[in-house]
């Protein structure tokens, strides 16, 4: 069985684009029914019904730039492959990727002279450039730092990298990441580790980067892309694709946890159901500190399900046994009522056999195409 890919697509124009889709056997090229991008939301609501049960309603909202919203989420990008992994989530249908998120560089001349220049979808708009100082000046509701730790010239000629060590970026970011945690503000960091074929100097040294990082951040994401290549059928493009995919799908998956116009439903034991509040969400992500995450698409919630736990192997042989708690995000061009949120819940405890604590919730995202389900699940624990 191949590895799953969720690959991105190239614009030419907001219109008229081409998606690359997980197929569970294959690996297959879908035409994307895609809408202008626009700066809709969904504002979720609940109620108590008649008998007592949660009842949910949805109501769009227009939402006119990322910064009048409190949901809003920097993301600083460092390592070799960052301007490729950003690019690849401005060409994504998802809606979040470009409204209520803020893409950012570290540029480092020296020592004396470091700033942040935002990356920006619309080619017209200057990018903003400002003094690190000035960045930690924003309210945001978070900061989520990807590491790409690839090195494009290693995946290219399959030849050790030279030192990753300490470089300026890596120095800012450490600063960045400490300065938030001081300030009570939430801190993310989503490590896109190298391949193993890169050298043990390699490895040692991320290894000892990602420590450093970790002291600083209130939750990690590890994506593990070695497990793409034990796949004998996986081409290294194709490897590429599919850890782009993940990067793209942690940073959503962050973006909606901690959004005030997503709700989060926290299924436990014995039917006991119910909202969860942002504050709630955060405190049982610093709890856990870590976890790994797989994503599947499907013209079905069981289908997309099978393949976040069990095609994507970035996640391993599902959560029959995990100590910890699944949290289901489920992505729809068609909004999701409470029946949907209910059943959804029903499918992925029946498809993967799991017991535990399930916080689910659901994205309205009108670019994908009719009928398709994309399901992010986040192991935490």
């Amino acid at each position: 069985m191949e590895v799953p890919v969720l690959t991105s697509f190239h614009a030419v124009s907001l219109s008229s684009k081409t998606a690359f889709y997980m197929d569970r056997c294959r690996f297959s090229r879908k035409r994307l029914n895609c809408k202008r991008r626009c700066r809709l939301r969904i504002k979720v609501s609940s109620e108590k019904d008649d008998d007592g049960s949660l009842s949910f309603k949805s109501d769009a909202v227009n939402f006119r730039g990322g910064e009048l919203s409190g949901d809003l989420v920097d993301v600083i990008s460092i390592g070799s492959r960052k301007d490729a992994v950003v690019d690849f989530c401005f060409d994504s249908p998802l809606q979040l990727s470009s409204s209520l998120l803020r893409f950012w560089n570290i540029q480092t001349k020296d020592s004396m002279n470091v700033q942040l220049q935002e990356r920006v979808l619309e080619k017209d708009v200057n990018p903003r450039v400002m003094e690190v100082s000035q960045f930690l000046k924003f309210r945001s509701k978070a900061i989520v730092l990807v590491c790409t730790f690839l090195n494009y010239h290693s995946l290219t000629f399959r030849a050790a990298v030279a030192s990753a060590g300490y470089g300026l970026d890596h120095i800012t970011a450490i600063d960045i990441l400490k300065t938030s945690r001081f300030r009570n503000g939430f801190t993310v960091a989503i490590f896109l580790k190298p391949f193993s074929f890169e050298g043990q100097r390699r490895q040692d040294e991320v290894k000892d980067l990602v420590g450093k990082l970790q002291e600083y951040t209130n939750f990690c994401i590890d994506i593990d892309t070695d497990a793409l290549l034990k796949k004998d059928l996986v081409t290294l493009d194709e490897a590429l694709k599919s850890a782009n995919s993940a990067v793209l799908l942690a940073i959503n998956a962050i973006s909606i946890l901690i959004s005030e116009m997503h709700q989060k439903i926290i299924d436990a034991v014995h039917n006991n159901v119910r909202e969860l509040k942002v504050s709630e969400v955060i405190k049982i992500l610093e709890s856990y500190k870590e976890a790994k995450i797989g994503f599947g698409t499907g013209n079905s919630i069981r289908s997309s399900i099978i393949q976040a736990l069990y095609d994507c192997p970035f996640i391993g042989a599902g959560v029959e046994e995990l100590n910890g708690i699944v949290i289901c995000i489920l992505a729809s061009s068609i909004p999701m009522d409470s029946k949907d949120v209910h059943t959804s819940l029903l499918t992925f405890r029946r498809t993967a056999n799991y017991t535990g604590e399930i916080i689910i919730c659901t994205a309205y995202e009108p670019n994908l195409e009719p009928n398709m389900l994309v399901t992010t699940v986040v192991i935490v624990g």
